[in-house]
């Protein structure tokens, strides 16, 4: 495996900080085009490359999904702060973004678990 996967949870998990950060400074930079693409950080790179050779295992489909849907709430997340939406932002970190962050970690710790 070319990709600690313990190593994408606390990469995935810092992504609330980044996130509540830019709430709480109504910074603007995030780029959602580029935060909704789930392959472009270490995992996602990993999951539609070398991780393909899992692709066989329940748990690599659920990752490869669960991932993808937490991209794409980031990305949601962001648009929210750039529109001034901090209200609507904070509720969907703290909601939906909670959940499918903490459901791509469970999919990240099962598939480590499944190719051993």
């Amino acid at each position: 495996m070319s990709i600690d996967l313990e190593n994408a949870i606390p990469a995935h998990v810092q992504w609330k900080s980044r996130l509540q950060a830019a709430i709480d400074t109504n910074k603007k930079e995030l780029d959602p085009a580029v935060i909704c693409q789930d392959n472009k950080c270490d995992l996602g790179i990993w999951i539609y490359g070398t991780g393909k050779q899992y692709k066989l295992k329940s748990s690599y489909e659920v990752l490869r999904q669960k991932h993808a849907e937490f991209h794409k709430c980031a990305a949601d997340v962001a648009n929210k702060i750039i529109s001034n939406d901090k209200v609507s932002a904070q509720k969907l970190l703290d909601g939906v973004f909670k959940e499918t962050s903490l459901e791509t970690v469970m999919a990240i710790q099962s598939l480590r678990r499944e190719v051993g």
